[in-house]
């Protein structure tokens, strides 16, 4: 099947309207949820999957937009989840499900890091199952560990086994120390976007120790529509079995897979595998499969030069050959919230630690 390719330049794809639009759909959600959705404010694993039962089908809230805001901390499946993950599911709503941790108490005051509110499957569950047929996703500022499963995305799931007509959008998020027997250790997200807007949009995400008996270590997504796109990332450290198997990012479906400014380092077999014909813009990789990119633009094979990838600080050393390398951006923020620059060079993967080319610190 031939399938058109859209405009692409080699600016920053924040510039291209057609990239981003998943990207403010899903910010205009977190700008006026608070007005104009059910919002739930939940600081215990009790509270979190209550929410969700209640946005769910049968729930009361189901035909409303929902918001789940979590206070920072940790929370644990098992007692208060019914010894399953935290679940959301529904089958008509065209409702919007936005998941937004790092709130302090009440739900005000001070914002956290995605690092500092932890959902953690305790190596017995998965992490969370989120599915929506007609409903956008949204999920922020959240880290998913230590998820065990028997199905794809241990860490997090998003619309497996769906017949999905909505959009996906996962940003400032960690997926971390995952396992499942199956395929997709750490995410698996399947999304539908219009023309103009993504399918399933992953951007300014770690993604690191993850794994799959079976394939696809780290990250498994397929999109229907227009395109999917990864943004911003750093995806290492992800395992497969031997073979021709994909230890790092799988993008597929019949949407065009959009990769930039990313790191798909040091996972097993292959880094990045592209199931058709997108782009790759100021990519680091090891290995590349899959189908070969439509268009392919300042992409590296150079080892990154993390901190302390053993200690899990993938933050980039000051001996990186990363920094600045890739076209300035429209100020959205790195994982821990700091402004990329306006204008200039960016650094490559989840971490904005540059002094910028124009000569000033973030």
């Amino acid at each position: 099947m031939t399938t058109s390719q859209p405009t692409i330049t080699t600016r920053c794809p924040r510039h291209n309207r057609w990239f981003d639009a998943a990207s403010v759909i899903a910010l205009a959600l977190y700008a006026g949820a608070e007005a104009s959705a059910h919002s739930f404010c939940v600081d215990t694993s009790a509270k979190l999957q209550q929410a969700l039962t209640d946005a769910s089908d049968g729930g009361a809230y189901v035909n409303e937009d929902n918001i789940v805001t979590i206070v920072f901390g940790t929370y644990h499946t098992g007692a208060a989840t019914g010894g399953a993950p935290f679940f959301f599911h529904t089958t008509n709503s065209t409702h919007a499900m936005t998941i937004y941790g790092g709130f302090s108490a009440a739900c005000s005051g001070e914002r956290h890091v995605a690092s500092e509110t932890v959902l953690d499957g305790q190596s017995t569950t998965p992490v969370m199952i989120l599915r929506s047929t007609k409903g956008n996703i949204n999920v922020t500022h959240l880290t998913f560990a230590n998820g065990e499963s028997d199905g794809p995305g241990a860490g997090l799931q998003i619309n497996y086994l769906v017949g999905v007509t909505a959009q996906v959008n996962v940003d400032h998020v960690v997926i971390h120390d995952n396992h499942t027997s199956v395929t997709a250790g750490g995410l698996y997200a399947s999304g539908s976007g219009p023309p103009g807007m993504s399918a399933v949009y992953v951007s300014n995400v770690l993604v690191y120790e993850n794994t799959a008996d079976v394939d696809y270590g780290g990250i498994y997504m397929t999109g229907y529509g227009n395109t999917s796109n990864v943004l911003n990332s750093t995806i290492t450290r992800n395992h497969s079995p031997a073979g021709n198997t994909v230890g790092g990012v799988y993008c597929g479906g019949s949407a065009l897979c959009n990769i930039y400014d990313s790191i798909a380092w040091n996972n097993s077999n292959v880094g990045i595998s592209l199931g058709n014909a997108g782009a790759l813009v100021c990519d680091d990789y090891g290995t590349l499969g899959g189908t070969t990119p439509g268009y392919s633009s300042n992409n590296f094979s150079v080892a990154p030069a993390f901190v302390d990838a053993a200690g899990g600080d993938f933050h980039l050393a000051a001996n990186s050959p990363l920094f600045a390398l890739c076209a300035g951006g429209t100020g959205t923020t790195d994982l821990e919230d700091r402004n990329f620059p306006t204008s200039g060079r960016e650094d490559m993967g989840a971490y904005e630690d540059t002094i910028f080319i124009a000569g000033f610190e973030e």
